[in-house]
């Protein structure tokens, strides 16, 4: 279903691909309900499990399709939604910050995209739309884009046109393979572990034995100290595997481009991201690295957009793997990063702070492991200097600094966070004390934009 710029001031359905699409996706939750169905179930409740998605799954999805409506209109785009509950949905067009644009690898075969629509100050996705055209994508974000500049008539090209101003930063295939190796992820991790606890120990080693591993099975079969090292080598080469994997999928052909007061960027393999950052709203630097990127000298640059809090949504990637002059030269498209070295230190109390935190927190699980271990659990002391060693590298790692019109607030060891903040667009200065802090004599500050 194609939908010109005049079109899409009246009311429109989603493309039909959405319905091959959502059919796609729910078919793994099917097989999930049919491979946990135990060996000796009766077939007749698989079969019932399949005529039941067929009854109900089915035409749900097509009457989701059918009841969705949406249209852009001068003031507000209006979403219509909904099966039994129907829901309107109206969203401001000068509040809408960011529309984004994905295409998974179904979607991109078929011509679709899924259309995301962000606004300021909120902290989730204001409205969906999956899945239109891809022009129609991009004609509904330039038609937002000219309201939003108060003008009548925008022109039709395509956004990868008018995208591409002056590229600021492409990643090489090199640097894309590189910025995986800093990657660890445990999600996939913990979902082959899962899936192995339905699987026979037996079969899994008498595959390993028909290879070329076979005298290392051996051996650890022999030796219960070697398997469960075996073990943890195993997870974090799979852990290793699947960051790089999964870092790569996200930033394939990353490219970061300026237009006017504008950034653009692209990246994805199998699902391509399309964002754009207005300049105006960044309202903070955000720079990630862990002790390896910090060792060989390499960064993660964002920027922030809803403040300040890590735990927030609104960071945005501008470069996954840059030097710090790198870095410096990009941020300065938007804000001077010039983070002073040393930093002030916080207060060498939060060590001990710290400290107690991590000491009670090794007390509940000794306490759990007493219950199923009894006196083992005592080894768990052993673990109380590891415990001051973080505390102290939270209180060596912790730092701010107040340089030119910059605040600067650094945090974290293992996954370090420096955030660059204007101090002129700080609206709130929070002030906080718990208990055991005002027996310290210690206060938290936290600003927020």
């Amino acid at each position: 279903m194609e939908a010109d710029v005049s079109s899409l001031q009246t009311a429109q359905r989603l493309h039909p691909a959405t319905l091959l699409q959502h059919v796609v996706s729910s078919l793994p939750a099917l097989a999930v309900l049919l491979f946990f169905q135990s060996a000796g179930t009766e077939a007749w409740i698989s079969i019932g499990t399949a005529v039941a998605y067929g009854l109900v799954a089915l035409p749900l999805i097509v009457l989701r399709y059918l009841r969705f409506r949406y249209r852009v209109e001068p003031q507000e785009i209006v979403i219509e939604r909904g099966v039994f509950n129907k829901r309107h949905r109206s969203i401001p067009i000068e509040r809408i910050q960011n529309i984004a644009i994905e295409q998974p690898l179904l979607a991109r075969m078929v011509g679709v995209a899924k259309v995301t629509l962000e606004t300021a100050g909120s902290t989730s996705t204001e409205g969906t739309l999956e899945y239109v055209s891809l022009q129609t994508a991009h004609a509904l974000r330039q038609v937002v884009r000219s309201y939003q500049r108060e003008q009548d008539e925008e022109a039709t090209a395509s956004e990868e046109e008018n995208a591409r101003g002056e590229l600021l930063h492409a990643m090489q295939t090199g640097r894309l393979a590189l910025s995986g190796l800093f990657r660890f992820s445990l999600l996939y991790v913990a979902v082959i572990f899962s899936v192995l606890q339905y699987v026979e120990p037996e079969r899994i080693t008498n595959w390993f034995r028909r290879g070329a591993l076979h005298p290392l099975v051996e051996t650890a079969t022999a030796s219960p100290v070697l398997a469960v090292l075996t073990t943890v080598v195993l997870a974090v080469l799979i852990g290793w595997v699947t960051g790089l994997a999964m870092n790569v999928n996200r930033f394939f052909d990353f490219r970061l481009w300026l237009d006017d007061d504008k950034l653009h960027k692209r990246h994805g393999l199998l699902t391509t991201h399309e964002r754009t950052v207005p300049l105006g709203k960044v309202q903070a630097l955000l720079v990630r690295s862990n002790p390896l990127m910090r060792f060989f000298g390499w960064y993660r640059l964002e920027v922030q957009t809803m403040g300040i809090d890590v735990q927030e949504q609104g960071h945005q990637v501008i470069a996954p793997l840059v030097n710090w002059g790198e870095a410096q030269a990009l941020a300065d498209h938007v804000y001077a990063l010039d983070a002073p070295a040393p930093m002030e230190r916080v207060s060498s109390l939060t060590i001990r702070r710290t400290f107690a935190r991590y000491s009670a927190a090794l007390g509940v699980v000794g306490v759990v492991l007493w219950y199923f271990a009894g006196m083992q659990a005592l080894w768990l002391l052993a673990a109380l200097p590891l415990a001051g060693g973080l505390a102290y590298l939270q209180y060596r790692y912790h730092g701010y600094a107040l340089h030119g019109d910059m605040l600067y607030v650094r945090r974290g060891f293992f996954r370090q966070h420096l955030w660059a903040v204007p101090v002129e667009r700080m609206q709130v200065l929070y002030r906080d004390a718990s208990i055991f802090q005002r027996r310290l004599g210690l206060r938290s500050l936290h600003p927020d934009t």
